[in-house]
């Protein structure tokens, strides 16, 4: 499939392909543009963008999904964790605890509730 973009009119194309995911086989897409850029993102990867973005939102909003401690592991580590520790410099511990719309957000991707992330936070950094 080939669209165009509004920035200029740079063509873009969607290959749809299968990939190996931390040893798992995926569904993905490679989208590739007329200047020679490309990515490569998931089926989950474009699921969330289209949360973002409120291209689509789930039906029921009560579903939670559950993640292994492994797939928690990996998100704290690789996404919340670095992100925590930059905002942490930037405004300091107290200010990234009372931020209740970025905590509520990280523990939603973490399946945790909001106190849990809080005391995982206070844990890694030392604060109890």
């Amino acid at each position: 499939m080939e669209l165009c973009g509004k920035e200029g009119g740079s063509l873009r194309t969607f290959f749809s392909t299968t990939s190996v995911h931390n040893g798992e086989k995926v569904e993905s897409c490679t989208i590739a543009d007329s200047l020679g850029n490309s990515v490569f993102i998931t089926e989950g990867d474009w699921i969330e963008i289209g949360r973002m973005k409120r291209w689509v939102a789930p039906k029921n909003k009560q579903i939670k999904r559950e993640l292994s401690e492994k797939e928690r592991n990996e998100i704290w580590e690789g996404k919340i964790k670095p992100l925590l520790k930059r905002k942490i410099s930037e405004v300091g511990f107290e200010q990234v605890i009372k931020d209740e719309r970025m905590l509520d957000n990280f523990s939603k991707g973490l399946s945790i509730s909001t106190g849990q992330l809080k005391e995982k936070i206070s844990t890694e950094w030392g604060v109890v």
